[in-house]
C-alpha cells in the first residue's frame, strides 16, 4: 500500500528545507525526498552572508546538517532517495526506486545542477583538474594556474576564491561585458592575480590523463593556448526536471512554468527555488519562495478538507 503524506517535497536545497520548516510549523504531514546530498547547491559554499536568517553556521555543508537535524527531530520524514517517476492519473503519485508514495499537495523543489560547456572530453576530465567548486578544490591548485569561465556572480566569485590560492586566474567569458555585480568585477580588477579575456570562449581542453591547458578563440578569430592546471565553468544552470516525465509544463529555458502563486500546470502541484522558470537566483528568494508557498498549500488542504 502507498504511503500518504499531506505535502512531498522533491529536493532538500534551501527552498525545500525552508518549505518542510513551514510546513511543519503548519502542522502538515510532510516528507521530503532527496537523492543527493541534503542543502543541495549551497553545501559547496564555504562562508554565508551573516544575514541568513537565524544562521550561525561556518559554511553551507554546516547549516544543512544543522536543519536537516532540526527537522528530523521535528517530525519531517527524510527519504534518502530521489523520484524516479511522476503518476497524475488518479491524483499525485510518485514512484521512487523502492516504492511508491501518494500526496494531497507536491512541492517541486528539486533545484538545478551547473551547466557544463558541453566540450570534447569535458566530462572525461571531471576530477582530473575539471571542477565546478572553488570552495572544495581551490586549495588543491595551490601555486597553480585556472581558467575560470562565465560572465555572472558566480563566475566573479569563485574567480575571487581561486585568487587566493592560485599563482593566476584567467577569466574567460564569451560577451562583451560581464554580467557580474559591479562590486564584484571591480574586486577582480583590482586582483593582480586574476587576468580577464572578454569577447573570447575556450574551444577545447587540452590534457590526456590530467587537463594541461585550453584553447582559446576570440572574436577576431584568432586562437591562442593557455597552459593551465585547473578548469571552473560557470554558465547557468540547467532545472533537474528530469523525473517529472513532462508532466508539467516547462519553459523554453527548461524551468517549471509557475503561475504568480508558484503553483504548476497541475492542481496541487507547486514549483519552488532554482527549478521553476523565473526564479531570482538568490538564497532570499528561495526562501521567500517557501513561505509563499506553504501559505498557498496550507489554504487548499484545508479547503479540502
Amino acid at each position: 500500500m502507498s504511503k500518504k503524506y499531506d505535502l512531498i517535497i522533491v529536493g532538500s536545497g534551501m527552498a525545500g528545507l525552508c518549505c518542510a520548516k513551514a510546513a511543519l510549523a503548519k502542522g502538515l504531514q510532510v516528507a521530503l525526498l532527496e537523492a543527493q546530498m541534503f542543502g543541495g547547491l549551497i553545501i559547496n559554499v564555504n562562508h554565508l552572508d551573516p544575514g541568513l536568517g537565524d544562521n550561525e553556521c561556518s559554511g553551507g555543508a554546516d547549516l544543512a546538517a544543522t536543519w536537516v537535524s532540526d527537522l528530523s527531530d521535528l517530525g519531517l520524514d527524510l527519504m534518502y532517495e530521489g523520484a524516479i517517476g511522476l503518476d497524475l492519473t488518479d491524483g499525485i503519485e510518485l514512484q521512487t526506486a523502492t516504492e511508491t508514495l501518494r500526496a494531497r499537495a507536491l512541492v517541486v523543489a528539486s533545484g538545478a545542477r551547473l551547466k557544463r560547456l558541453g566540450l570534447p572530453r569535458e566530462e572525461d576530465l571531471t576530477g582530473k583538474g575539471v571542477s565546478q567548486c572553488a570552495d572544495c578544490d581551490g586549495p588543491m591548485f595551490h601555486q597553480q594556474e585556472v581558467v575560470v569561465v562565465g560572465g555572472g556572480d558566480s563566475a566573479a566569485q569563485e574567480a575571487l576564491v581561486l585568487a587566493q590560492f592560485c599563482s593566476r586566474v584567467h577569466w574567460v567569458h564569451r560577451g562583451a561585458e560581464l554580467s557580474a555585480r559591479a562590486s564584484l568585477v571591480q574586486a577582480a580588477q583590482a586582483n593582480k592575480k586574476i587576468e580577464m579575456y572578454l569577447q573570447t570562449e575556450v574551444v577545447s581542453l587540452l590534457g590526456d590523463d590530467i587537463i594541461t591547458g585550453v584553447e582559446l578563440k576570440n572574436s577576431s578569430l584568432q586562437t591562442q593556448t593557455l597552459p593551465c592546471q585547473g578548469f571552473f565553468a560557470f554558465v547557468g544552470l540547467t532545472p533537474n526536471v528530469d523525473w517529472l516525465c513532462g508532466q508539467l509544463t516547462l519553459s523554453q529555458s527548461g524551468g517549471v512554468l509557475v503561475s504568480e502563486n508558484l503553483a504548476t500546470s497541475y492542481p496541487g502541484i507547486y514549483a519552488i527555488g532554482a527549478v521553476r522558470d523565473g526564479f531570482g537566483g538568490l538564497l532570499k528568494d528561495a526562501m521567500e519562495d517557501a513561505q509563499r508557498v506553504v501559505h498557498e498549500v496550507a489554504d487548499q488542504l484545508g479547503e479540502d478538507g
